[in-house]
């Protein structure tokens, strides 16, 4: 039987799954990443599953009642991944970004929970190495099916990037801020992730898109969740990829904090 041909595959583009998992102190921040709490997950007891759950899934906890799970997982989902996002709302330079929520673009409920501390030294652009989108209907639609691929064909958690970009200017919210990725061999858990929704190898992506990502890159700035100091790459500078693409990687050059590979701990696996 032929076998089925994904569209999301590129001979140019190596996907990155996500590094062995460490035993590290769990970091447990005020605020809720990504969004608000809704009213159903505002009790007690419902704030002490969600620390059990968030222990079970970090491999801190083997014990998680299962006449409670369902709700939990409705109630991380939107402790995660609320609609008001969180970082938008309280950092001046995300004020004229439009941060499509998971909720809006149709985003499967993730299969766990690693958190990130944050601010991290390394900001990582990619380039998704597919057809282009240019407006809400495609790039939801685009949206969904990297999500598809990333947890059913590769086996990860979620959607590797941490925030991607569309061809209608929106930014459209992965893993958010403070969630490991799955997008750069080795620097997972140290570095954010934009993907810009395209392949760029021989073009570059419209203004709208270029300037939606530099102020998406001020908003992770403003929001201290990359260091002050912190170093702007292409995907291909930690490893054998041509991601983002020839031309997109020329432009970024000339941004703002970029430094060029190899960085330490290069990587030819293909994998993370």
């Amino acid at each position: 039987m032929r076998e089925k041909e994904n569209p999301l595959r590129n001979q140019n583009h190596r996907f990155s799954p996500p590094e062995r998992r460490r035993k590290k102190p769990l970091i447990l921040r005020s605020g809720a990443e990504g969004g608000i709490l809704k009213k159903s997950c505002f009790s007690t007891k419902m704030i002490k599953l969600l620390i059990v759950s968030i222990l079970f899934s970090s491999g801190y906890s083997n014990v998680l009642p299962s006449s409670e799970i369902s709700v939990v997982k409705r109630c991380i989902t939107v402790l995660q991944y609320d609609p008001s996002d969180f970082s938008r709302r309280s950092s001046s330079g995300c004020d004229d970004v439009e941060i499509v929520s998971r909720e809006r673009w149709g985003a499967r409920t993730s299969k766990s929970i690693e958190p990130m501390q944050t601010p991290v030294p390394h900001l990582f652009i990619h380039h998704t190495a597919m057809r282009e989108c240019n407006d809400f209907e495609s790039c939801s639609k685009m949206m969904r099916a990297i999500q598809n691929f990333h947890m059913d064909d590769r086996g990860w958690d979620d959607i590797g990037y941490n925030y991607l970009i569309g061809g209608d200017g929106r930014v459209y919210m992965g893993r958010g801020w403070q969630r490991v990725g799955a997008h750069t061999y080795g620097f997972n858990r140290n570095g954010i992730a934009f993907s810009l929704m395209g392949d760029f190898s021989n073009k570059l992506p419209s203004e709208e898109m270029l300037n939606t990502t530099k102020k998406l890159i001020k908003c992770a700035e403003n929001g201290n969740y990359v260091m002050s100091d912190y170093k702007l790459h292409g995907h291909r500078d930690a490893g054998c990829t041509a991601c983002p693409g020839n031309t997109l990687y020329e432009h970024i050059k000339e941004w703002p904090y970029f430094e060029g590979g190899p960085l330490p701990g290069y990587s030819c696996r293909g994998k993370k």
